[in-house]
């Protein structure tokens, strides 16, 4: 049975890992914005700004669904013990 003293994370993963959750607060705040203006040019449905909005949060959206799957791999790979 492994202890918790051997739990020892490569300081290079763990910036990783602090670069991931910066990252991810940041996004996440961006993809509150975009969704909100996408809910707002909803009223226009069809309308090109309306369009736009749509692509951008999907875009967003692709990019907060990749930063997840990465986050979990890092944090899966810190989280082992040696």
């Amino acid at each position: 049975m492994q202890t918790l003293s051997q739990f020892n994370p490569s300081p290079e993963l763990m910036k990783k890992v602090y670069w991931t959750n910066r990252y991810s607060d940041r996004i996440m705040k961006l993809h509150d914005e975009a969704h909100a203006a996408f809910m707002k040019e909803s009223e226009h449905w069809g309308s090109e700004k309306h369009l736009l909005s749509q692509q951008l949060n999907r875009r967003i959206a692709f990019r907060v669904n990749v930063l997840a799957r990465y986050s979990s791999l890092l944090t899966t790979a810190a989280l082992k013990f040696k």
